[in-house]
């Protein structure tokens, strides 16, 4: 593993609040910075939606586990299962004593993901949030004929499970030809 060099340390220390794509990306390159960063993760593995919302076959959990563990080798610093807002929050995180915190505790597609979108179309979801509450164990689908728009494989995966969840019908609407 190659490193990119990292400047003289700064003697400033930053907290990264998420250790998803953002938040990895954001602590690795302060580090390489000369400033000591830590990653504050909510749950207990660092990755974000490149582990939970990324189908395998596209990423590889060993790859992802590589690229994380190469940023860990570089010095940046994992704490985890905390929350921002229930377990420490910016201001307590600055009385510790960190020069900066950067927040990072979801991206675009995360928090579409958790909207209460169930009021105004009701029994229509996101695939990311059918994939996150099979991730959990949760039920993702109800209903006996399911439509999923789109194609690829987890909407073939996301097909399978709502068969195996009790569905009669399973239709897959594509834009283009089989």
């Amino acid at each position: 593993r190659v490193q990119i060099l990292r400047a003289p340390a700064s003697g400033k220390r930053v907290a990264v609040a998420g250790g998803g794509a953002e938040g990895l990306t954001a602590a690795y390159f302060l580090n390489r910075l000369g400033h000591d960063a830590v990653v504050y993760e909510g749950s207990a593995r660092l990755g974000g939606l490149l582990r939970t919302g990324i189908e395998e076959n596209r990423l590889p959990r060993n790859v992802l586990d590589y690229e994380i563990e190469g940023i860990l080798d570089a010095g940046v610093e994992a704490r985890m299962n905390l929350k921002l807002g229930s377990d420490f929050t910016v201001d307590s995180l600055l009385k510790e004593g960190f020069d900066a915190v950067v927040v990072t505790v979801g991206g675009w597609d995360t928090q579409m993901a958790y909207k209460d979108r169930g009021r105004v179309l009701p029994g229509v979801s996101l695939l990311i949030d059918f994939m996150l509450k099979q991730k959990e164990g949760k039920a993702g689908a109800s209903g006996k004929k399911i439509m999923i728009l789109g194609g690829g494989h987890a909407a073939l995966h996301a097909a399978m499970d709502c068969v195996g969840e009790g569905a009669e019908r399973v239709h897959i609407v594509l834009r283009k030809t089989r």
